[in-house]
């Protein structure tokens, strides 16, 4: 059920956990059941069950090529997304509304992670950092990209947000689920 007094945007799972397949979830409000946390990620991301094996393959090739642990944040509650937007309101998006919500992105943490990958570094920060240089490079490999919004010149730019290329894989409009139902 929705605990964001009709806040929160809705859609229908399509995903491969039987249980939940083609039932309604709400944005920060996924479920435990199709969320998964690895032990790949500094402190464990969570994401969507069916977005984490890429996540991690895509963390093993960071760890790989820079010699340490990425930090990653993912899924957040709709409180915690509510949080964030009061406290970096031009940062964050809308309680609600995030890709973080859905369990498709995640936002890397610079601080940990030196201009040459090493832990405790001073860093550059930014699009011309080696590590986003990195990210942006690999990102898609693992079916993950940092959005056009986010990019320089975007609308947002954001360094350190990647997300979910195919966002509506998993997830649908319940008017998109609808149709395809009628047509089987």
């Amino acid at each position: 059920t929705d605990r964001s007094s009709g806040v929160a945007r809705r859609r229908v799972y399509i995903g491969s956990i039987p249980d939940w397949t083609n039932q309604m979830v709400y944005n920060g409000q996924l479920p435990d059941e199709i969320m998964c946390k690895t032990n790949v990620s500094y402190r464990g991301t969570v994401l969507l069950r069916e977005v984490m094996p890429y996540f991690e393959e895509f963390a093993l090739a960071f760890k790989e090529h820079f010699g340490n642990t990425l930090h990653a944040s993912g899924f957040r509650t709709y409180d915690t997304q509510k949080r964030l937007k009061k406290e970096l309101p031009k940062l964050a998006a809308k309680a609600g509304t995030s890709n973080h919500g859905w369990g498709l992105a995640f936002d890397w943490n610079a601080k940990h992670h030196g201009e040459q990958g090493q832990e405790g570094t001073r860093q550059r920060h930014g699009f011309s950092s080696d590590v986003y240089k990195w990210m942006h490079a690999n990102a898609a490999k693992y079916n993950f990209h940092n959005p056009g919004w986010a990019r320089p010149g975007g609308s947002n730019p954001e360094w350190w947000h990647f997300e979910w290329i195919r966002t509506t894989q998993f997830l649908i409009l319940k008017k998109d689920w609808e149709k395809r139902n009628e047509a089987t």
